[in-house]
């Protein structure tokens, strides 16, 4: 059964929008469109919960059907099909599991298996002609885009019709949209507190990299040594040190991040003693 597609009017309210990476589109997916669709999301790669069976979105519409969503932000080739059939495979052989993480969310609430929905998303699909059914349950293809005005459409494929799989590539983004729209996530003094750090860490020959999500990677030479996420109250710094800490003020804490630790920073005030540690 497929999924209840969104109207036009609908999405143009959510205003113009720009996906810099994958992350930043199945963030809108998931909060702007499958709530559109009648959807819940029960696990998400994006909302730093467990992810079942590495699927991108697992979701469920209010009679029980499980819909599984593979975000692609550009061209969806065969290996987006087979990761939909392996994902399907995945769900089916755990269905204890799935039952568990939706029980969790809502009590009582049944499962058509049956009725098991796969959807792939994507701005182009490559293949120039027909695409065989990749799985025993229903998929949907479906196709996102920009209007004129910045907003986004998404569209039905038809897997026999090659006139709506999408022509243009997916349109590049630079490095200052990405930044600012992790930066819209802090405060103003959050915000200029970034700027300061990045420009002392990139000044002192750290390589600056925007790997999507809510992080920004600081790298020396082929190590990563910093990653910087965006918070309401400011930002956290993740680090690693190759010495001792030398925390004079008391305001590094353990992380569980590979990086091992980390420290807050509230306003530009904060940054000459995180520059301190980083430098070391």
């Amino acid at each position: 059964m497929p999924i209840k597609m969104p109207s036009e009017q609908q999405l143009r309210q959510f205003g113009p929008q720009k996906f810099p990476s994958e992350g930043a589109l199945q963030r809108f997916v998931e909060q702007e469109v499958l709530p559109a669709c009648g959807l819940r999301v029960v696990t998400s790669s994006e909302a730093g919960g467990p992810r079942l069976g590495g699927i991108d979105t697992l979701a469920i519409d209010v009679a029980g059907t499980p819909v599984i969503f593979e975000h692609k932000r550009g061209d969806v080739n065969r290996k987006a099909r087979e990761q939909l059939a392996r994902y399907e495979q995945w769900a089916l052989t755990h269905r204890e599991r799935v039952g568990k993480a939706i029980s969790a969310k809502w009590e009582g609430q049944d499962i058509k298996w049956g009725q098991l929905c796969l959807v792939l998303l994507g701005y182009r699909y490559t293949p120039k002609k027909p695409w065989a059914h990749p799985s025993s349950s229903e998929i949907q293809l479906l196709r996102y885009g920009y209007n004129q005005d910045g907003t986004v459409f998404v569209r039905e494929v038809d897997p026999q019709d090659v006139r709506t799989f999408g022509d243009d590539p997916v349109p590049a983004f630079s490095k200052a949209e990405a930044i600012k729209r992790h930066q819209a996530k802090t405060t103003d003094a959050g915000r200029a507190a970034f700027d300061i750090l990045s420009r002392e860490l990139r000044n002192s020959g750290f390589q600056e990299r925007f790997p999507g999500k809510n992080r920004v990677w600081y790298r020396s030479g082929e190590h990563l040594r910093a990653e910087v996420t965006f918070l309401q109250v400011g930002l956290q710094v993740f680090f690693r040190l190759d010495g001792d800490l030398k925390d004079t003020e008391g305001r590094v804490a353990p992380s569980k991040k590979k990086l091992g630790w980390t420290i807050g920073i509230l306003s530009p005030a904060d940054v000459p003693y995180v520059i301190a540690l980083l430098r070391r």
